[in-house]
């Protein structure tokens, strides 16, 4: 959260301004199609949790919706984006991207969306689709979490926290003893 606060801040308030001197009727027109998109998309949170996606996924992908005069934006899940399955091994396809086959680095051409259900990835065209990415260069086609250099210190923090459970729940079975100094052993058993 205190990334996303550090980040995002109070958010982001647009303005619509005129470099050439537009007429105001113009510029409020345009100021409410904003205040539209804004609200419809409950931008304000939105940006919060774009940058959540970021630090936990390395990357986000948003879908643009027609509806009603309106553009809305839909997160699409990282593993939702991923090669079609009935693919010919010579295509350009990796990573549920789609690129140009002389620039497998270049201006995506296509991305590949799964919901969920196998067998059914559909081609979206790269127009509809925006993907930001953390982590990596620009050629590398998908991002990296803020947490993959730590993977590995995870998952031992994991084993010792389970240990640290079984060894407790060990001593806690142990309902006590005693230490005799003079005491004989049939005394003690007794």
């Amino acid at each position: 959260e205190t990334v996303q606060d550090f980040v995002v801040g109070e958010g982001m308030l647009p303005t619509v301004t005129s470099k050439e001197g537009a007429a105001d009727l113009l510029l409020q027109a345009v100021q409410d199609v904003v205040d539209d998109f804004m609200s419809a998309n409950e931008f304000d949170e939105f940006q919060q949790e774009l940058v959540g996606r970021c630090v936990v996924d390395g990357e986000y992908f948003l879908r643009y919706h027609r509806e009603d005069d309106l553009l809305l934006l839909r997160a699409v899940e990282p593993e939702h984006v991923r090669k079609p399955a009935d693919l010919d091994p010579s295509d350009d396809w990796s990573w549920g991207i789609h690129t140009p086959p002389d620039d497998p680095a270049g201006r995506p051409i296509e991305y590949s969306c799964n919901y969920g259900r196998p067998g059914e990835e559909r081609a979206v065209p790269a127009g509809e689709i925006s993907h930001a990415k953390r982590n990596v260069y620009r050629n590398v086609k998908r991002g990296l979490s803020d947490f993959y250099a730590t993977e590995q210190q995870f998952r031992q923090c994991v084993k010792l926290l389970e240990c640290m459970s079984v060894g407790e729940s060990v001593r806690a079975a142990i309902t006590g003893f005693w230490q005799y100094e003079t005491a004989g052993k049939s005394t003690v058993q007794d």
